[in-house]
């Protein structure tokens, strides 16, 4: 090894110069270990973690020509001879680190070959710590274990692809990556640096700077704080020179612990109208300590199917972990939570984030309050109101087609399900129950319009809809061209006069076909095509036809544009009241039809 004065000790060769410009800590996810081509098939690197003592780091980060590189191993397939019972033979991991840490340093990340393989892994004592269970995900460059901790939840803290598989000359990319929060907290916990080590090699063809260095010779060694570099003239090789570094670097220094620290502390807080601080304490033995908190708190659960949301009460549970207890929903966006149950039922964590919702309690009448509508109930009244449209239409359909069919098939949904399992489970219905904030943006109405429209307008069978038009009598010729709307408008039109009439649908259906307007006028369904209309804007948007759409369908709800100025909450209040009260309406119609006359009763 020779050490020269020819270059400053911040010297590095071009080839080698990517390093220098990485940033670890500028990514969620930071790289921990890692094996493969980092730039290009004329590349290899192996990187690793370590915790380094604080006392020792500065001598381990200077150390001329770095420390150890990779992580040694008592194995795999030690050397014990069969005949040594008591060999003690203890399996370890470690760093090298010269005589500054005898021992060696405890990894991050635990390593070991085994024919043409190399495993990577994170350390075991670090999963444990944060509690952290696997799962496997699927992605286009191959299977990832992935970590989460299920108590928050949180997802992928760690992902890693274990296995580099070594065919000359290329290996495949083995990775470790930990949550920057989780590097903090865990470097703070254990009062330790981190500190990374690693070897890198490149192909590539020489600056001028480097064959000056080499001045004729084969190769070089260059000795440096924290590194060495090795530059070798590979004459018959093309690219012809390779450049080495085998090094040590910095990461991250303990600081603060932002995962651990206060993870089980309550604290004092300060809930609007509640004149002392709060602590976990004060709140257990007491059932009079009510809070107010705004349904916005709900959007961070919603359609995230770990948490399960009642809305009709407000109450969140996780699994079998925690939940928030005796909750009540009141007024349009306001839920009312009993301090006892969210401080018995769930972590710090979980009450510190309903804290931050929380509101002065409302001056209005509880109550009235609890009857004021709100998302939950004007949801839940439209579920229901489809519903019983799908038994009135199965009904008619049964009698028609002379075979059983029932609401589920029309409407998609089955009051014996939504009774069973929560008329909000369905994950065709749960979209439709997320909060709606006044200062909703146009683009998040349109979206909810979406999610309404693929539950009341596409849930309403074309199919059967004509069939019974047409097992009634109608023309085929006449609907051909009619989609679900206009084919429901035609039937509540031909059940219309009938129920004027006294005839019955299907025994009268010329006479009923005649007394209708020639062509027929179909009976409008403005609310549910204006929803339509609106689903089209969200999928089309941006030209004039589609702006006169949202312009009127304004005014079919009979809003002023005016209070759009501060958002669409109160615009989607309207739109849900009205889609209720029409297929309310639409029910009202259908169910008062009969369909044939008995036989034994003469015209």
């Amino acid at each position: 090894m020779v050490q020269t004065q020819e270059v400053p000790n911040d010297w590095w060769p071009e080839l080698l110069r990517p390093i220098l410009a990485e940033r670890p800590l500028d990514h969620e996810q930071v790289l921990v270990a890692e094996i493969g081509h980092p730039w290009g098939p004329r590349s290899y690197r192996h990187l690793y973690s370590a915790l380094a003592p604080s006392e020792t780091v500065s001598k381990l980060l200077e150390y001329p020509g770095g420390i150890g590189h990779e992580i040694s191993t008592t194995g795999p397939h030690p050397d014990i001879s069969s005949s040594q019972r008591d060999s003690n033979y203890v399996p370890r991991f470690w760093v090298f680190a010269a005589e500054v840490v005898p021992e060696g340093l405890e990894p991050l990340v635990i390593s070991w070959r085994s024919a043409n393989q190399n495993f990577i892994a994170p350390d075991q004592g670090f999963l444990m710590t944060y509690g952290l269970i696997p799962r496997i995900v699927t992605t286009e460059t191959g299977p990832e274990l992935h970590w989460d901790d299920p108590s928050v939840p949180k997802h992928d803290v760690v992902v890693s692809r274990n296995v580099s598989v070594y065919d000359f000359p290329n290996y495949t990319r083995a990775f470790v990556t930990i949550q920057r929060d989780y590097l903090h907290d865990y470097a703070t916990i254990r009062d330790c640096h981190i500190i990374q080590v690693y070897y890198a090699e490149r192909w590539g063809e020489p600056s001028s700077n480097i064959v000056s260095l080499l001045a004729g010779r084969e190769a070089r060694e260059f000795t440096f704080p924290g590194r060495l570099i090795e530059i070798r003239n590979m004459s018959n090789s093309r690219p012809s020179h390779l450049a080495k570094v085998w090094g040590t670097r910095a990461l991250i220094e303990p600081n603060d612990s932002p995962v651990i620290a206060g993870r089980w502390q309550y604290g004092e807080l300060v809930w609007p109208g509640i004149q002392d601080p709060v602590t976990n304490e004060r709140a257990l033995p007491s059932m009079l300590l009510v809070a107010f908190v705004s349904d916005a708190v709900l959007a961070h659960y919603e359609g995230n199917p770990q948490f399960q949301i009642h809305p009709e009460s407000g109450n969140v549970s996780y699994g079998n972990q925690w939940s928030t207890g005796n909750t009540q929903r009141v007024g349009r966006d306001l839920i009312l939570v009993e301090l006892k149950k969210l401080y018995e039922g769930c972590p710090p964590n979980v009450v510190h984030y309903w804290h931050r919702y929380a509101v002065l309690p409302s001056a209005e009448n509880l109550d009235r309050l609890r009857q004021t509508p709100n998302v939950a109930t004007r949801a839940k009244r439209i579920t229901y109101a489809l519903v019983s449209v799908g038994e009135a239409l199965a009904k008619m359909a049964t009698e028609v087609f002379q075979r059983a069919l029932n609401s589920k098939e029309i409407v998609g949904l089955s009051r014996q399900e939504m009774n069973y399992r929560g008329w909000w489970n369905d994950p065709i219905v749960e979209p439709v129950t997320r909060t709606i904030p006044l200062s909703m943006s146009k683009d998040d109405f349109l979206a909810r319009c979406e999610s309404l429209d693929q539950l009341v307008v596409e849930g309403l069978q074309e199919r059967i809809l004509r069939e019974i038009l047409l097992g009634l009598g109608e023309g085929d010729k006449d609907i051909l061209q009619y989609k679900s709307i206009r084919l429901l408008g035609r039937l509540l039109e031909l059940s219309t006069v009938a129920n004027q009439s006294g005839l019955w649908l299907g025994s009268d259906f010329q006479e009923i076909h005649a007394r209708t307007p020639q062509p027929a006028r179909i009976v409008q369904l403005p609310v549910l095509a204006t929803l339509h209309d609106l689903r089209i804007v969200r999928s089309h948007r941006g030209n004039e036809s589609h702006q006169k759409r949202v312009s009127d369908a304004l005014k079919v709800l009979n809003v002023d544009p005016a209070l759009t100025a501060t958002g669409w909450g109160t615009v989607m209040d309207a739109l849900l009241d009205a889609i209720a009260k029409e297929i309310e309406h639409t029910f009202a119609i259908l169910k008062q039809g009969q369909l044939f006359r008995p036989s034994n009763q003469a015209k």
